[in-house]
C-alpha cells in the first residue's frame, strides 16, 4: 500500500507519480459534520434559545477556526425553531432529520418538546443532546440516542426536599409550578418527598408558560404565611421570574425563602430585566436560593466565560455552556470515529469522557441510558455583583451546597418513586 499526501484540499483528480508508475488520485470534498440545534427561537422560552444559539456558534467557530473536525471536515450548524411547542418541535425535527439529514442534534430546552421529538431521533438513529430538559422520561431503559447532561426532576426532588428541611429548616411550602411536563413532574416528586420528610405543602398552583401576572397567586399565598415558595420556572425563565419577584415586592410578600430550579437564572436577560429595588428585595429581604449549573470559581467555567464575554460582551448562562459542551462532544466523537455516521458517533459518545464547562461529563456503561453519571446539583444564594471575570453584571450565584455524586437511577426506580 502507498499513502499519498497532497497539499491541495480541492475536490478533483490529481496525477501522481511513484517511480515509473503514473496514476490518478481522486480527492473527495470534505464532508461537513451537520449538527442541528433544535431550540426555541420564538415562544415563551425564546430567551433561552438565544443563549443556546450563542453557545453553539462559539463552539463551531472555534472548531472550524482550527481546521474543523480532524479526519472529517468543518462543522455545519443549522438552527430549528421549536417555538417552545411540542408540535412545532416535531415539525422542526422532521426537517432536520429527513430533509437536512443532520448527524447530531442538540439544544432542547423544554421537557414537553423533548418528549415529543425523542421518538423521531430514536427512529432515525441520530443522537440528540438536551440542553436542559430534565424529565426522567427522556432517558428510559430503551433509550439509545438521547443524552441528558443534567439531573432529572426525580433526582432533584430527592436531594432538594431533604435539603429544605435539614439545611433551611422549612416546615411548610408553597408551590408555583409551570404548567407543562417539567412542572408536573417536579410537582409530583416534591409533594411525594415532602410528605416523607415532614414538610407540609400548603399551596400548589400551576401557571402557564410565559406567565407574567402573579398578583392573584401572591395574594392567595400571602395569608398562608409559607416558610418558602418554590417556583421552578423551567422554560419560562426570567421573563416570568423577574415579574414574580417584582410583584412579590409590591405586594409586600416576604416569605423567608424563595427557591428556584431550572438552571441558574439566565444572566444576560436577567441583567436587562432586573431593577435595583427588586435585586435588593431578593438579596436582603428574602433569601433567594437557586439551582446553578456552573461554578463561577471553576477554571473551566472561567476560561469559557472569558471567551464568551469577549465574543458577545455579556456573561454566559448555563444554556450557552451546555450546548457549547455538546457541540465539542459531538466533534470529538466524530473525530474519534473518523465519520459523520450518526450511529458511529453515538457509539463513541457512549464511551468518552469530557471535561465540561460545568463539570465532567461521562456517559459510558450505566443503568439509566442517556444520563450523565457525573451530573450533580449545586445550590446557592443570589448575591449582588458579578464574578471577577464579568464584573459588569448585576448579580451572581454564590454556591453554598453541592449534592454528593449519587449512583445512576434506573427508570424503574424513578417510576416507583413517582408512584
Amino acid at each position: 500500500d502507498i499513502t499519498f499526501e497532497i497539499e491541495s484540499k480541492e475536490k478533483g483528480e490529481y496525477t501522481v507519480r511513484v517511480g515509473e508508475v503514473i496514476g490518478t488520485l481522486i480527492v473527495e470534498e470534505a464532508k461537513p459534520l451537520k449538527i442541528g440545534v433544535v431550540t426555541p427561537i420564538t415562544g415563551p422560552a425564546a430567551s433561552y434559545g438565544a443563549l443556546v444559539k450563542k453557545g453553539a456558534k462559539l463552539a463551531a467557530e472555534e472548531i472550524n477556526a482550527e481546521g474543523g473536525v480532524p479526519g472529517v471536515g468543518p462543522i455545519e450548524l443549522s438552527f430549528y425553531d421549536t417555538g417552545t411547542s411540542p408540535s412545532t418541535g416535531k415539525n422542526a425535527s422532521r426537517k432536520a432529520l429527513y430533509q437536512d439529514k443532520i448527524s447530531v442534534g442538540s439544544g432542547v430546552i423544554s421537557s414537553s418538546v423533548g418528549l415529543a421529538i425523542r421518538p423521531l431521533f430514536e427512529e432515525v438513529e441520530v443522537p440528540l443532546f438536551t440542553a436542559t430538559s430534565t424529565t426522567h422520561k427522556l432517558t428510559t431503559k430503551d433509550t439509545r440516542f438521547i443524552f441528558r447532561g443534567w439531573p432529572s426532576t426525580v433526582r432533584t426532588g430527592l436531594f432538594i426536599v431533604p435539603f429544605m428541611k435539614e439545611e433551611l429548616g422549612i416546615d411548610n411550602l408553597a408551590l408555583v409550578l409551570p404548567d407543562y411536563a417539567f412542572g408536573h413532574s417536579m410537582g409530583k416528586i416534591l409533594s411525594t418527598k415532602a410528605e416523607e420528610v415532614g414538610i407540609d405543602i400548603i399551596f400548589k398552583r400551576f401557571v402557564p408558560i410565559g406567565e407574567t401576572e402573579y398578583v392573584t397567586v401572591i395574594n392567595e399565598m400571602k395569608p398562608l404565611n409559607p416558610d418558602a415558595v418554590f417556583y421552578p420556572v423551567g422554560a419560562t425563565g426570567s421573563t416570568g421570574l423577574v415579574p414574580f419577584w417584582e410583584q412579590s415586592r409590591m405586594q409586600n410578600f416576604k416569605p423567608e425563602y424563595f427557591l428556584h430550579y431550572g438552571g441558574a437564572p439566565e444572566y444576560p436577560h436577567m441583567n436587562k430585566l432586573l431593577k435595583e429595588p427588586t435585586l435588593d428585595f431578593i438579596t436582603t429581604q428574602v433569601k433567594t436560593v437557586v439551582k446553578v449549573g456552573m461554578d463561577p470559581t471553576d477554571l473551566k467555567t472561567i476560561e469559557f466565560g472569558e471567551k464568551y464575554v469577549e465574543r458577545y460582551g455579556e456573561i454566559p448562562a448555563l444554556y450557552s455552556a451546555t450546548v457549547y459542551d455538546t457541540i465539542n462532544i459531538a466533534a470529538n466523537a466524530a473525530a474519534a470515529a473518523e465519520s459523520t455516521d450518526s450511529v458511529k458517533i453515538r457509539d463513541t459518545i457512549r464511551d468518552m469522557e469530557y471535561e465540561g464547562t460545568a463539570g465532567p461529563i461521562v456517559w459510558g456503561p450505566f443503568t439509566e441510558f442517556g444520563a450523565n453519571k457525573n451530573a450533580r446539583i449545586r445550590l446557592g444564594f443570589i448575591a449582588k455583583g458579578g464574578p471577577p471575570w464579568a464584573e459588569q453584571t448585576k448579580y451572581h450565584v454564590k454556591i453554598k451546597w453541592e449534592e454528593p455524586l449519587p449512583s445512576p437511577m434506573t427508570m424503574e426506580e424513578a417510576e416507583k418513586i413517582m408512584g
